[in-house]
This record gives structure tokens, C-alpha cells and sequence, in this order.
């Protein structure tokens, strides 16, 4: 035996030096006691953190009675599903219509024009001079009565104011706006006046006289006696003046100087006289002989901007309306002539009307029909002119001022009150809105559209123009649109025929879902172009036909007859990591996600297939009519199976069927499925017989079994998991044995779950000879012991140390002879 050989060896050499040696069978004998390491093994799955495929995550985000702070392997796994596209083409059956469109219905807004004409500055007729009765020298000189007849000299003297009374025969009252008042005085007294005298014009005020402001006048030169005379203008701009007035006369006589003259009753008598007349006065407001008055105004009237243009015009219904309103006491004669119309026979319209005084709600209407209209296409505007000649008041005093006024209203309009003015004939410019026409083409198939985007499509317009002019035509549906615009295309229209082709790829098709019938809507404008002048007579049209075909659809929304795609099938290799083997998994996430901007009811068929391709074993799971546009993320019931045989790969494959005649929703031909699968499984794992964790073989020295008094088995551990084992101690001296069941079990010992021990076992002497073969290898088999309460879990922070150790006690016999 190996290990006795060797203690011999050393006993000898302790006793190798001159000591006398016992002689043979007298040698030592005692008993030891041997320690022989079987297993030393540290089972933790800290290893796993390296593997990309494993996440640490909190034990509570996969079990109820996890906790935040303990934390569990998790492997995880994705498989993509690629792009798949589904969407379909649509098409739908021609339609059409025809139509025609006649210039009949050309027009232009009815035209008014309302004018004020104040009469203005009253002119009043001059006034022809007229004097006072005369201021007589025995008045003015109170003194010369006094004096005998002879000669004298007459000394200087203030003329003391004295007055006389004079009327204005042409005006009662007058607020004069301009004019002069022309006073002359002629003095034939024997002594001469002035300087100065001065002549104040003066008003009786109830009983009461005052000086009538701006009615002041004054003489600065002396006037020589015995005939000489002096005129003075008086400015009469804002002078009131009544029909009678005073003359007042004040100032100086310079006598006779020292001369003497001859005084009888013929000197004393003599006198001077104040003569007043009156040009070029105009009244703001009086009560006077009103001469004839002229008041005359001249205009347009600008027709709306957006009217036709017309150059000449017959026309067909329309009247000319003029009302009066006469807020003058003087009555008066009107006369309009209008340019812009003539008459049927080439003349420019004329009428006259008699205004009676202070009269209003005067009406003349007349008849347009058959007259023209006339008017530079530049200036768009009806000119007009007209006079108003008052009567002349005679010797009647009048009322009138400034204010008083005559109002013009011009309307020239429709046959029928604020209607437009129609033309039987048109020579001129018309808007691009002179002929439309709209309605709808019907839609006659069974699939409800909603909106949808057209792949291909042609829309055909044949077109006769028989107004007989180049015209252009603007062509609209509503419901076919491109970049947010509905259809409008323009085609320049001659007097022949003309086809034309529309391409509606691109469209966009937007329908009515609930109406009863699918119509398109379009609006057919002729655009007589505005730049051009034209002639026309009414009653001519246009004649369009409309056919839209071959539409076919890149998109579409609405109810839309299911079509059925395959999803490329898919494989994915499974590596889970070797130290899982032979554990099963308790529970597995596989989540779908699926992604589509498809807008119709979508059902997936799926179908999951796992292989272990060792074994030839295989699970399949199926997912049935699952809505991914509702459900885009679901779940795998009982996934762990699929990975529990151990599979190599894992395969999806399925098909797709997009559209429903029940349910709304959309699909375009570029529309995709896409999606992925994610497996996470936590490393908890249901426990069986099967569950075991193999501790690598090593090789074994031989013990004697004849020197072997006894043996144990001895078990120190340190178990932080909550599951616990049973650990068969196993010999062979193949290998192979391990694998198939041959080799033989020294002892079997038990570790407890979540605890530290240190246990052993005796080995009966049968155990003996096993431990005494050559060439021995040992391995421990660590078989799990599950949990009652749940599957068993491997935390990341748990470890499992085991020593394994052999204790012999074993008889050393010096005196055995053998060669061991």
C-alpha cells in the first residue's frame, strides 16, 4: 500500500543514525488517523454575468414574493420579425358624364351715386344807389339860427351824431359772405366838412338803437362846399344787415376858415346827403330778391371692381332711377346728361325735371332697355353731368342760406330693385367667373372608399366650343386632390374640338363614407380670358364630356375586402448556457411587439415551433386570429415548454390577413408588418430527479484495505440557495461509467437548503475494497431538492461551497513483511 510505504520510509530515516534497530517483529505498530480531499466545490452562477444573454434584475419584477433587494439571473433572447409588405391595389369601374355651359347669364352690378349740391354763396342783384333825406346846416349848426342874414364868418364846429333812416328795397335780412357797399356823401352846404366825418351805420334794437358791427366808415379828406362830393367803400364780408337801417353822421367842420360868406335862410337850409348802393354782394343766409341761381355738377360713378369690363354694352333689363330732394324754398330746373348711356338711336342720354321748392322724394325712372352702355375699359365708370337753374324771386323776399341744398340720387340698376344689369349683347372684357357649371358624377362600385391614393387613373375631357371665341376652360372635382389641392386643370379652348387627357396618379380620392350614393363633385369654370376684347350674343354654349377610367389604388381607406400576406418565416438559434443543463425552467416571457402603420384590422396566424435537434424533440405553440392594430403586444402562455427541451433553434413563421367589410381602417400598398419576440427567463427552475449539478471527475490514490480500521465521509458546507441537495460520492476507474450509470456509489450525504453544516458518514467495509482499487476517480453528483412553495431560484449573490473529504483510520504495522 502507497501511503504505508511511504510512512515507513520516514520512520527509517528518523532511526538512520547509530542507533541499534529492533530486530524483525519486534518493529512499532499504532493506529493514525488520514484526511484524503474528495471534492472542493464552489457552485455559484456569478459566471453567467459575463454571458451577454444574462441580465441581473430584481427578484420582485418576476415573482410576488420577490423583493427589491435580492436579485436573479435573467436569460435573455430576441428574435426579429422582418418587414413584410401587405398593402393591396384597388380599382374601380369608369364613370362619366357630359354637360354644357351658355354664355347667358353675364352681368354686371347695379351702380349708384348719391350727390349733394349746396347752393353755395347767394348771389344778390347791385344795388343801385339811393340817398338819405338830407342833414340841413341849421341842424348840424344849431348856432347859425341865431345869426342876422349877412355876411359872416362861420367858425370850426363838431358835428354833433345825427342820424337818418334808410331801407334796402332788394332784402329784408342778409348775412353778407362778400360784396361793397359803395357810400358817397354829396355836400352842397355853404360850408365844407371834415375832416374827418364819419358815417356809422346803426340797427334798431327793440327799443333800443346800436351800431351794426363792421358798418363803420370814415371820410379822412375835407369836402368842399356847394356841390363837392366823396365816396368811401365799405368791405361787407361778415356783415348782418337789416332791410332798414340808420345813417348816422358824426365828425368836424372846419367853418369857413375866417372867411366870410353871406348867411340868409338859403345858407341856413342848405344841406348834404349820404347816398349808399351796393356790388358784388353774395349772401351766406338772407331774406331777399333772389336772382336766378346756376348750380351745375359733373362726375362718375365707378362700377365694382370685380364687374366685367364692358366696352359697349346693349342693354337687355335695367332702368335708370334719378330722385330728388329739393331742401331750397326757390324752385328749379334740373337737366342730366349722361355720356356712358345712349339712346337707341346713338344719342347720349338726356332728361330734364322740374323741382318744385322745399319738395323731396322726386322720382324719374326710365327704361335702360336697348340703350347702351359705354365706358373706357380702363376706367370702369358711368360719367354724368347735370345743371340746376333756380327761378328768380322777383320782387318776393326769399329764405334762403348757404346750406339749403339740392340732392341728386343716380341708380342705374336691374329690372327688378338691387338686381344686376343683364346685356342681350357684350362688347368688352369678362371675369374668369362669367360661365360655371357643377354637379356630380356617381361612383357605381361596391367598395365603400373612404379616402384613397391613386396608383393610376386617366380622366378624359372632350370639349366643342360653339360661342365662338378662344376661351380657356378651368376643370375642378373637389374629391380628387394632390399636396392639399383639389383637381383644377386649364385647357385653352379654340373654336375647334378638343381632347384632353388628364393623369390622376397621385390623386388623393376623398369620399363621402356614409352618403348613399359615392359622388365626385366638380365645377366646370369657362374663363373668357380678361385681356382680350370680345363681342358676344347670348344664348351660344359649350359642350364637355367627362370620363374618368382605369383608377387603380396605391392606398385606401374604408371597408376593404380582406387580402392575405405571408410573413417570411423565421430561425433563430437558441445557446443557453452549459450550466443550465439538465434544469428546467418554471416560467418564461416571450413577448411579441409587433409595429405597423397599417390602419386596417390586422389578424395574425402564428405559429412558434422549438427543436432540440440532439434529441428530435420539438414543441409547437400557435397564436390565432390575434388583431395586432388592437393588440400589438402579446403574450405566450406556458413559453417555458418551448425551451425546456433544450432546443437548438426556434422557427416563426405565419401569414397575415389585413382589411375587414365590418371594420374601418386603411392600407397602402407600401404599408408594413414588422415586429419581435423577447424571452426573458429568470433562472428559477421546477426541480426533479433530473435536476442535478456534476462536479468535475478527479483522479483517486488507492488506501490499503487491510490497513483501513475505519472510514467516514466527511461534508462541510455553506449553502445560501433556497433549494437543497443530495450528493452521491461516486468511484470508477472509467470514466465512461459517470456517464452510463457503471460506477459505483461510495456514500450518499445531504446539504439543507439555505444553512451551514458539517456532517459525515461511516463507510461500511465494503466501501473498503472500492477505495483500495488502482487507478480510482471520484466524482460528486449534486441532485437538487426543489422547493414545495415554488419553483427554486438562483440568485445572483447566492453560492453553494461543499468540501467532500475522506477521513481513514488506517494500522501502521512495521512488522508486516509485505512489500506494500
Amino acid at each position: 500500500m502507497k501511503f504505508k510505504a511511504t510512512f515507513l520510509a520516514a520512520i527509517l530515516s528518523i532511526f538512520s543514525c547509530s542507533l541499534d534497530l529492533p530486530e524483525e517483529g519486534n518493529y512499532l505498530r499504532w493506529t493514525t488517523t488520514l484526511e484524503i480531499p474528495l471534492v472542493t466545490q464552489e457552485i455559484t452562477l456569478k459566471t453567467l454575468a459575463e454571458d451577454s444573454l444574462i441580465t441581473i434584475e430584481g427578484l420582485d419584477h418576476y415573482f410576488e414574493d420577490g423583493t427589491a433587494a435580492d436579485s436573479i439571473f435573467v436569460y435573455h433572447k430576441e428574435i426579429t420579425i422582418e418587414k413584410v409588405e401587405v398593402g393591396d391595389r384597388l380599382e374601380i369601374d369608369p364613370i362619366s358624364t357630359s354637360f354644357t355651359q351658355s354664355v347667358d347669364d353675364v352681368t354686371v352690378a347695379g351702380v349708384e351715386k348719391i350727390i349733394s349740391s349746396a347752393v353755395g354763396a347767394i348771389t344778390l342783384n347791385d344795388i343801385d344807389p339811393s340817398g338819405t333825406d338830407p342833414f340841413i346846416f341849421r341842424n348840424i349848426y344849431p348856432a347859425i339860427e341865431e345869426a342876422p342874414d349877412g355876411l359872416m364868418a362861420i367858425p370850426a364846429f363838431e358835428i354833433a351824431p345825427i342820424v337818418k333812416p334808410f331801407s334796402f328795397d332788394d332784402f329784408g335780412y342778409a348775412e353778407f359772405s362778400g360784396g361793397e357797399l359803395q357810400i358817397t356823401i354829396e355836400n352842397n352846404m355853404v360850408i365844407p366838412l371834415g375832416p374827418p366825418v364819419i358815417v356809422q351805420l346803426r340797427q334798431v334794437n327793440e327799443s333800443d338803437t346800436t351800431d351794426i358791427p363792421g358798418a363803420t366808415i370814415q371820410f379822412d379828406s375835407i369836402i368842399d362846399a356847394n356841390g363837392s362830393s366823396a365816396t368811401e367803400t365799405m368791405d361787407l364780408s361778415g356783415v348782418t344787415l337789416p332791410g332798414n337801417i340808420l345813417v348816422q353822421v358824426s365828425g368836424n367842420c372846419q367853418g369857413t376858415s375866417g372867411i366870410q360868406i353871406m348867411i340868409d335862410e338859403a345858407a341856413k337850409n342848405s344841406s348834404f346827403q349820404v347816398t349808399i348802393g351796393g356790388t358784388g354782394m353774395e349772401v351766406a343766409a338772407a331774406t331777399a330778391r333772389i336772382p336766378q341761381q346756376s348750380i351745375e355738377e359733373e362726375g362718375s360713378i365707378t362700377l365694382e371692381p370685380d364687374s366685367n369690363k364692358v366696352v359697349r354694352a346693349t342693354i337687355q333689363s335695367g332702368n335708370l332711377i334719378i330722385e330728388v330732394d329739393n331742401y331750397m324754398a326757390l324752385g328749379s330746373s334740373l337737366s342730366i346728361a349722361i355720356p356712358s348711356l345712349e339712346t337707341p338711336s346713338g344719342a347720349a342720354f338726356q332728361t330734364s325735371l322740374e323741382i318744385p321748392g322745399n319738395t323731396a322724394d322726386i322720382l324719374d325712372q326710365t327704361s335702360m332697355a336697348d340703350h347702351a352702355l359705354v365706358m373706357d375699359a380702363e376706367d370702369q365708370s358711368v360719367t354724368y353731368s347735370y345743371s340746376v337753374l333756380t327761378v328768380d324771386s322777383g320782387d318776393e323776399l326769399i329764405p334762403v342760406t348757404a346750406e339749403d341744398s339740392i340732392v341728386v340720387h343716380i341708380r342705374l340698376e336691374g329690372f327688378e330693385p338691387g338686381s344686376d344689369i343683364t346685356f342681350s349683347q357684350f362688347q368688352g372684357y369678362l371675369n374668369q367667373e362669367a360661365m360655371v357649371d357643377s354637379s356630380t358624377i356617381t361612383l357605381d362600385n361596391a367598395t365603400r372608399v373612404d379616402q384613397a391614393t391613386l396608383q393610376s387613373g386617366n380622366m378624359n375631357l372632350s370639349m366643342t366650343n360653339g360661342i365662338g371665341i378662344e376661351a380657356v376652360v378651368n376643370f375642378t372635382i373637389v374629391e380628387f386632390t394632390k399636396n392639399g389641392n383639389s383637381l383644377d386643370t386649364s385647357f385653352a379652348l379654340t373654336t375647334d374640338p378638343l381632347n384632353a387627357a388628364i393623369d390622376l396618379s397621385g390623386y388623393l380620392l376623398d369620399l363621402e363614407l356614409e352618403a348613399d350614393s359615392q359622388v365626385v363633385h366638380y365645377v366646370s369654370a369657362i374663363d373668357i380670358p380678361s385681356d382680350e376684347e370680345m363681342t358676344l350674343s347670348f344664348g351660344q354654349s359649350i359642350a364637355i364630356e367627362v370620363m374618368i377610367d382605369s383608377l387603380s389604388f396605391a392606398a385606401v381607406s374604408g371597408y376593404v375586402d380582406p387580402v392575405t400576406v405571408d410573413i417570411d418565416t423565421v430561425e433563430q438559434e437558441i445557446d443557453l448556457p452549459a450550466e443550465l443543463d439538465n434544469l428546467e425552467f418554471a416560467q418564461i416571457e416571450m413577448n411579441f411587439a409587433f409595429q405597423s402603420n397599417i390602419a386596417l384590422p390586422v389578424f395574425l396566424d402564428l405559429q412558434l415551433a422549438s427543436f432540440n435537434d440532439e434529441t428530435g424533440e420539438s414543441v409547437v405553440k400557435r397564436i390565432e386570429r390575434v388583431n395586432i392594430i388592437e393588440q400589438p403586444l402579446f403574450s405566450i402562455d406556458s413559453a417555458q415548454h418551448l425551451i425546456n427541451i433544450q432546443p437548438n433553434r426556434i422557427v416563426a413563421s405565419g401569414t397575415a390577413e389585413v382589411g375587414s367589410l365590418e371594420e374601418y381602417g386603411s392600407v397602402t400598398t407600401a404599408d408594413t408588418i414588422s415586429g419581435n419576440l423577447t424571452m426573458a427567463a429568470p433562472l428559477a427552475f421546477e426541480i426533479n430527479e433530473n435536476s442535478r449539478i456534476e462536479v468535475d471527475a478527479k483522479e483517486l490514490e488507492s488506501i490499503a484495505a487491510d490497513a483501513v480500521e475505519s472510514a467516514r465521509v466527511f461534508l462541510d458546507y455553506q449553502n445560501n440557495f433556497e433549494f437543497g441537495a443530495d450528493i452521491a460520492v461516486l468511484l470508477t476507474t472509467d470514466t465512461t461509467g459517470f456517464e452510463n450509470g457503471t460506477a459505483d456509489t461510495l456514500t450518499k450525504v445531504g446539504i439543507q437548503a439555505d444553512a451551514a453544516g458539517l456532517d459525515s458518514v461511516y463507510l461500511d467495509e465494503s466501501k473498503f475494497t472500492l477505495l483500495a482499487r488502482e487507478g480510482n476517480y471520484v466524482k460528486a453528483v449534486i441532485g437538487l431538492l426543489g422547493r414545495e412553495e415554488g419553483p427554486s431560484r438562483f440568485l445572483a449573490t447566492d453560492t453553494m461551497d461543499v468540501e467532500l473529504y475522506l477521513s481513514v483510520e488506517a494500522i501502521i504495522d512495521l512488522n508486516d513483511g509485505g512489500d506494500d
